[in-house]
């Protein structure tokens, strides 16, 4: 029907995953892939009453990953269907600043980034933004790479091994959402559960009709 197709299939549970799923494995690959993220141990979701049909027109999900060797926790935010008022601060600060998909606080200033520009600002108006050497080799572009490693190349940039763990925090976001876990929840990602909501169980092992089991 046209309610569905060609798009917005997307927003109805029964079929897809609302703009958290359809969004996130594009957006988030930009801090996943700069600040080496692999599973959150936490996460808390808030949005509008949840409707059992359709997904969230807003929603606003904070992840926490573990710290790492060279770098400490880190505490994700994803928001869509209005402004993050996490950031709001750093707006106010930054007046001239442009917005784009990704935002990162750091300790020396922001960065505001989109998928092909970025913009850093510094907490010391009087410090002057030392550029690093560019270690990433240009791509030839993902057709390209996915033929390569068919052919026995490199494996291609977004590889499943990658881009598997942030489609995994999309669903979890939404998970949290559909269970109500506006406080943080732990989560086992061995394990796919939560220590603190059974509840979340049902998203994540669904019981499939007779003859559509997986497995």
């Amino acid at each position: 029907t046209s309610g569905l197709c060609p798009y917005n299939w997307r927003f109805w549970w029964d079929y897809g995953t609302g703009e958290t799923g359809n969004w996130c494995c594009h957006i988030l690959e930009i801090p996943f892939w700069a600040l080496d993220l692999t599973y959150p141990e936490k996460v808390s979701a808030t949005g509008p009453a949840v409707d059992p049909e359709r997904t969230s027109k807003g929603m606003d999900v904070v992840f926490d990953f573990p710290a790492i060797e060279g770098r400490g926790p880190v505490k994700l935010y994803w928001s869509h269907g209005g402004f993050n008022q996490a950031i709001r601060e750093y707006r106010d600060q930054f007046p001239n600043i442009r917005m784009g998909n990704n935002f990162f606080v750091g300790t020396k200033g922001v960065i505001s980034c989109d998928f092909d520009w970025h913009e850093v600002h510094l907490f010391d108006k009087t410090a002057e933004y030392q550029k690093p050497e560019e270690t990433i080799p240009p791509s030839p572009g993902f057709h390209r790479e996915w033929i390569n490693a068919i052919k026995g190349g490199e494996p291609a940039t977004c590889n499943f091994d990658f881009s598997g763990k942030i489609a995994e925090a999309g669903l979890l976001g939404n998970a949290a959402y559909r269970v109500g876990a506006a406080e943080p929840i732990r989560w086992n990602w061995k394990e796919m559960k939560s220590p603190d909501c059974a509840a979340i169980d049902e998203f994540n092992y669904p019981n499939y009709r007779k003859g559509w089991e997986i497995g």
